[in-house]
């Protein structure tokens, strides 16, 4: 069972992320332009993508990470802990309001993924519309108005064992949306 619900959210993340995509490279069908944020360095392509750019005021924000290997080798991205991806809000003025990540504890482990060329991994990340104040351990709602998103990939990647971490991280351009009352 939890395969095939694995199967069904990694299909139900690809069918966003190219449905964003068709409906931006489709000739006079730009109805939700910059739907798609992705950012390519040496062949290594982080990518996220969102249905739409207008939300109503506490509707959850999906957002759709894709990390590709574009090169003709594998590529070995190292993690210092469980996270793999985290999600930024900033608001109109570009002031962080919050991080997906903000209320979230990760295994303090060492993770390795391996991605043979072609190959890429995939995650859904849900933004709820709040932000985790630490200090009360409550969620605050954020005000209808201008948002930005930004994707972060949080591991390094090597060419080979031995030279040791080639590029740390990665961050996608930043996607506007509006939280609308």
């Amino acid at each position: 069972m939890k395969t095939w619900a694995m199967a069904a959210a990694s299909v139900a993340i690809i069918a966003i992320i190219l449905g964003a995509l068709v409906i931006q490279r489709m000739p006079g069908g730009d109805r939700e332009p910059n739907t798609t944020a992705t950012v390519t360095e040496n062949a290594v392509e982080l990518a996220i993508s969102i249905e739409k750019r207008g939300y109503r005021s506490g509707e959850n924000v999906d957002v759709a990470f894709l990390l590709k290997n574009g090169r003709n080798g594998e590529v070995k991205l190292i993690f210092s802990d469980s996270q793999i991806f985290d999600l930024v809000m900033y608001d109109e003025n570009l002031a962080k309001v919050c991080a997906w990540s903000d209320d979230k504890a990760f295994l303090e482990v060492v993770t390795e993924i391996a991605l043979n060329p072609g190959e890429s991994r995939s995650q859904l990340l849900t933004w709820g519309q709040r932000k985790y104040d630490r200090d009360t351990s409550e969620y605050l709602p954020i005000k209808p108005g201008k948002y930005y998103l930004e994707g972060l990939l949080m591991g390094g990647w090597f060419d080979n064992q031995e030279a040791g971490p080639k590029r740390q991280g990665m961050r996608t351009p930043m996607l506007e949306i509006v939280i609308l009352p």
